[in-house]
């Protein structure tokens, strides 16, 4: 069945700033960033000794005396400040590597949160690409916006010390050489809203780049179907084209403000050399000043440059905060950096064993007047009453598009139910989609979905093996002979979506995947469609092979196949999302016109003859 996309909400007026947003991802690790802003903040501190020491020294060349010390002691205090801002360097490194990938992995972690407590059935807020683009490159604004606040101490204080001791020096030629870098700095901070959008275009760009392959690596058999190879290459060298001249528009604009910014230290060492040499033929300028003035000139630039990237990137954060809200589909923009574990440091902890509550063990599941209707259409199911006992064997049957795989999803919670009620031994359920999962209830789709990975992997999902268990759910799932043919056995790694298996074996695999957490009730949705007569036929006898026993689970199966309705309990006859008939198939033979007509083969959904 189609899942559809829903319009994503707008985004809430009054979302935090990204300041407020960098803060709290900054305290997720207070000692982190304080370690990263000191380390760093020493890197761009200690150039202010090394401007003095650089005075010294043209003051010793030209003859005039050092305010420091001789040579030798000069030297020796160049090689401490540059061995300590090593130092500096090479711990900020490290730390901020940790720091980045913690925050990384905050945001990204509490995105993956409200994605997967969306309805399972439903397709995600946005297309493929765009959703890979969020969650790379929109965080990764979020997070270069937090990552630069650890350099804001630092560049401060190496501006606010520079602009004095130049000022003390000689207050004239302070202002002449700032004046060019404040008017430069307006231009770029003008110019950064053209770069925003060319940024903009350009994550636009590559979102339809990586959407498109997406959707290629899902659709290959149709392409060469229809033989749209050369086609499908076009369309792609398109949205390539695009992509590449919104990319270039981006890195033009980009490099043409860094050099503007550059070029500050030249015209800043213009205007020096034209004020400086009055003074310094009257006696009141050095050249050791002049060398100050020029050393601070090139690090006053770096650091007012880095601070205008700085609040270029907490423009292009709150694009991205926005962007990323809508994720939440009207959760607030703060869910991105709730404080949740992170384990960056050592393994993360192992999935814990299911652990049974005797107390919950089912007795009854009651749903009534369950109801959905598929956006934008009247399709769907409209208030169907169900039950389900322990160790019953329930089908429910109807025509193609009559609603049979809609009212699982929607009594499972992987779509939002619109009406109705449900009830596990009389107790209300308000959260399906947490509640009625392993190893209450386990659920096997119509088309399984199975990751590229083992096929014991597979089956376990993460969690502690119990070879036991594993071995009596691949026998009653009738895959035993199919390990032998496979050539690593459980350790088969099947492909992507499982892609080196057959159908039948996709589907005897899901049942096992269900199977092997014991489960109170089993949900089989059409899951004997794919097998052959004497397949199914051993599946169902092995199922029920103790149903005697209290542990026999229930089953509530979609199925329009005569081995099924035969041994059920109870069938629910479906016919345009309602329920029309009830009972076993002795009596809605006698007393159901649609029931007899899917029995003797009116809705053939296989195509193989009578049912």
């Amino acid at each position: 069945m189609t899942t559809q996309t829903i319009a994503s909400p707008t985004v809430p007026p009054n979302a935090p700033s990204t300041w407020w947003l960098a803060y709290r991802l900054a305290r997720y690790r207070g000692g982190l960033w304080l370690a990263d802003a000191l380390a760093w903040g020493t890197v761009w501190s200690l150039p202010l000794a090394t401007g003095w020491l650089v005075r010294d020294v043209f003051d010793l060349l030209a003859g005039d005396v050092p305010r420091i010390g001789s040579l030798p002691v000069l030297g020796a205090l160049f090689v401490a400040v540059a061995v300590a801002r090593i130092g500096a360097i090479v711990c900020g490194i490290y730390v901020n590597a940790k720091f980045t990938n913690v925050i990384f992995g905050v945001i990204r972690t509490n995105l993956w949160r409200h994605v997967l407590r969306r309805p399972g059935a439903l397709a995600l807020p946005e297309a493929t690409g765009k959703m890979v683009s969020r969650f790379r490159d929109d965080v990764g604004d979020m997070v270069w916006a937090t990552e630069w606040t650890v350099d804001l101490v630092g560049m401060a204080t190496l501006i606010g010390i520079s602009l004095v001791v130049l000022f003390q020096v000689d207050p004239l030629i302070t202002v002449a050489v700032c004046l060019p870098l404040l008017a430069i700095a307006w231009i770029v901070n003008v110019a950064r809203a053209r770069l925003e959008t060319y940024r903009q275009a350009s994550r636009a760009a590559t979102a339809k780049v990586l959407g498109f392959v997406g959707e290629t690596f899902g659709a290959i058999q149709a392409v060469k179907v229809a033989t749209a190879e050369h086609a499908l290459i076009a369309h792609f060298d398109g949205l390539n084209e695009e992509r590449r001249k919104a990319a270039l528009k981006d890195a033009l604009l980009t490099s043409q403000l860094n050099v503007l910014f550059g070029s500050v230290v030249n015209l800043g060492t213009g205007a020096i050399l034209l004020l400086a040499g009055g003074r310094m033929r009257a006696g009141t300028f050095t050249v050791g000043d002049f060398a100050l003035f020029v050393f601070y000139l090139g690090m006053v630039t770096d650091a007012t440059f880095a601070l205008g990237n700085l609040m270029a990137r907490h423009k292009q954060a709150a694009v991205a905060r926005d962007r990323l809200t809508k994720l939440l589909e009207g959760g607030p923009a703060s869910d991105l950096v709730r404080h949740e574990p992170i384990y960056i440091d050592g393994p993360a902890p192992a999935p814990a064993a299911l652990v049974r509550d005797p107390a919950e063990r089912l007795v009854g599941l009651a749903v009534d007047g369950l109801t959905y209707h598929h956006p934008g259409t009247s399709r769907g199911i409209e208030s169907v009453d169900l039950r389900v006992g322990r160790g019953e064997f329930v089908v429910v049957t109807g025509r193609v598009g009559a609603g049979k795989t809609t009212l699982l999803r929607a009594l499972l919670g992987l779509l939002p139910r619109q009406g109705g009620h449900l009830a596990w031994n009389g107790m209300p359920v308000e959260d399906p989609d947490t509640f009625l999962v392993p190893p209450r209830v386990a659920y096997a789709a119509q088309v399984p979905r199975l990751f590229s990975d083992s096929l014991r992997a597979n089956l376990v999902m993460g969690r502690p093996e119990d070879a036991e268990a594993l071995a009596a759910a691949l026998h009653t799932a009738v895959m035993e002979q199919d390990l032998e043919s496979l050539e690593l056995g459980m350790a088969t790694l099947i492909g992507p979506r499982g892609v080196k298996l057959s159908g039948g074996q996709l589907q005897r695999a899901a049942a096992a995947r269900a199977l092997v957490n014991h489960p109170d009730l089993l949900v089989f949705d059409d899951l004997s469609s794919a097998l052959d007569v004497e397949t199914e036929a051993r599946l169902w006898e092995r199922l029920f092979a103790h149903r005697a026993g209290d542990e026999t689970p229930a089953c509530l199966v979609v199925s329009h196949r005569r081995p099924a309705l035969r041994r059920a309990d109870r069938i629910y006859v479906l016919e345009e999302g309602r329920v029309v008939a009830e009972g076993t198939l002795e009596v809605l033979l006698s007393t159901s016109p649609e029931m007899r007509r899917l029995w003797h083969g009116g809705d053939d959904p296989d195509g193989d003859g009578p049912w």
